[in-house]
């Protein structure tokens, strides 16, 4: 389980970092002025942040109390 999860995580960091490049790409590259810079800096700030309170809250994560079969599982 906890492999599987790791492999879910890194994934989606791998996207979210692609993801953050384009857009970077993009106001910077296409942008004219100060302020798609700005945003992009803007941008590239939270993006940090939010991949480094993701990578916290994963870490902090107990795998060993969670059992996926009671998550999936209907009350009838």
């Amino acid at each position: 389980m906890n492999d599987l999860a790791n492999l879910i995580f890194i994934i989606f960091a791998l996207f979210w970092s692609i993801y953050a490049f384009f857009i970077l790409y993009h106001f910077i590259r296409f942008g004219i002025g100060r302020q798609p810079k700005i945003l992009a800096f803007c941008f590239l700030f939270g993006g940090f942040l939010f991949l480094i309170i993701m990578t916290v809250a994963f870490l902090n994560i107990n795998w060993d109390n969670i059992n996926l079969a009671d998550l999936i599982k209907f009350k009838q």
